[in-house]
């Protein structure tokens, strides 16, 4: 059985990402024409970096500024620590017992995985494709296009009886026995609907007003965040003028992380 692998994804031209066995990239509405960025983590390269580049003629002399570069093994090495500053910075904790109490212990718990178990399950599932069926479109086979509004269709959706009848029947009360360490769902109270994470007997919510400079802050000091915004915005603006690399070239210049000793923390940091 041959199966179709998307290697692009493109929705409403706000926002698009590209797929490849050694980089990927990406670009959003407000970008200059055939500017985008790029993640590279070639195997035949020590690391891996950010850029800043545009499409032209001559793929080999295209305009291109580093923002940031990493050393693959560094990586690997402070990958952990680094995906739980990061967590720190996406998740709110969440008082269960302030929780129940507001709400007079009048709450349901609705677990994904309980969820994608259910018979119900691969129903749901089928009408959200068919809900998109008429907005998303297939080119050269690997790369979809969704156009249309998105919001009109998944406010069409949740509203289904279907798919309330589905999460009433998958619904359960808040509980303390817990049989895996991590799990996701939803809240629900006759107010409003609470999408929450469990980390073994802690409850939290994700942050929904992050900024990529929060995120950044996660992992590198305020001001080096700073300054790699402020790299990229140039980027930006010199790529856009540029016709070929040597245009760039005195601008390529990224900035290299490495890990620093320090008592309390082992993220990386300028060079």
């Amino acid at each position: 059985m041959n199966t179709t692998i998307i290697d692009h994804i493109s929705i409403n031209d706000i926002f698009w990402v590209q797929f490849r066995p050694y980089l990927v990239s990406f670009g959003f509405k407000g970008l200059p024409k055939d500017t985008h960025l790029t993640i590279v983590f070639d195997d035949k390269e020590p690391d891996i970096n950010l850029h800043v580049t545009k499409n032209a003629d001559n793929p080999s002399d295209k305009p291109k500024i580093g923002i940031v570069c990493m050393d693959k093994t560094l990586l690997e090495e402070v990958a952990p620590s680094l995906s739980l500053a990061v967590l720190n910075k996406m998740l709110q904790p969440i008082n269960l017992d302030d929780l129940k109490s507001k709400y007079d212990y009048d709450l349901g718990f609705i677990s994904f995985d309980s969820l994608q178990q259910s018979v119900t399950y691969s129903l749901t599932e089928q009408k959200l494709i068919d809900s998109f069926k008429d907005i998303s479109r297939f080119r050269k086979k690997t790369r979809l296009k969704i156009d249309g509004d998105i919001e009109k269709r998944l406010e069409s959706l949740a509203t289904s009886e279907h798919l309330q009848a589905a999460i009433f029947n998958n619904m359960a009360k808040l509980s303390t026995g817990f049989q895996t360490p991590i799990e996701g769902g939803m809240i629900i109270s006759d107010e409003n609907t609470l999408q929450v994470i469990r980390i073994n007997d802690k409850w939290f919510t994700i942050h929904t007003d992050l900024k990529p400079s929060d995120l950044l802050t996660a992992f590198i000091n305020p001001k080096l965040a700073r300054h790699l915004i402020w790299k990229t915005m140039r980027a930006i603006i010199a790529v856009k003028n540029a016709k070929r690399y040597v245009d760039t070239e005195h601008l390529d210049k990224p900035i290299r992380l490495v890990k620093i000793q320090a008592k309390e923390t082992n993220a990386p940091t300028q060079q």
